[in-house]
């Protein structure tokens, strides 16, 4: 009986002292199927795989990171997140370690096709998002321009 009260006592005493953290925050962009992250890090375990050399933030906009990520991505296609802050000349390509890197059968680089608005679409498969079960397919429009689609997993269909 006393070892419990101890056990009670010591577990009320540790949680009284427990700390608020008011930093914490859901944070970040999702722009082409990339997150960004502005003056923060992401929560979740992440690799730094790769920089892009020369960014000035005060002159970011939506449309400029989306031809950085353009950018990006034709060099180094397969990054999850970035992460750019105040005191950076540059931006940092992430990768997270816990991301599903395939889920029903289909995986990151397959090609696939779909029906949108009408028209048949192929396209590579760039991210998955298991909680949706999307997919971000990356493709090319009728001139020729990259761009990426949210496809649900029963409307796709796989190119051999």
């Amino acid at each position: 009986m006393k070892r419990l009260l101890f056990v009670c006592l010591l577990a009320l005493t540790f949680n009284a002292n427990a700390q608020t953290d008011y930093k914490l925050a859901r944070a970040g962009d999702y722009i082409l199927g990339v997150y960004i992250f502005t003056y923060c890090d992401p929560a979740n375990d992440y690799d730094y795989i790769g920089k892009i050399d020369k960014f000035d933030i005060a002159k970011a906009d939506s449309k400029e990171l989306e031809k950085i990520i353009s950018k990006a991505k034709k060099k180094n296609a397969f990054f999850d997140g970035m992460i750019i802050k105040r005191e950076y000349d540059h931006i940092e390509l992430i990768k997270f370690k816990e991301k599903k890197e395939s889920l029903f059968g289909y995986k990151v680089g397959d090609i696939v096709q779909y029906e949108a608005y009408g028209k048949l679409r192929k396209g590579e498969i760039v991210d998955i998002d298991e909680g949706r079960k999307k997919v971000t397919v990356k493709y090319a429009d009728e001139n020729g321009k990259e761009k990426l689609d949210g496809v649900q997993f029963q409307e796709l269909n796989r190119v051999d």
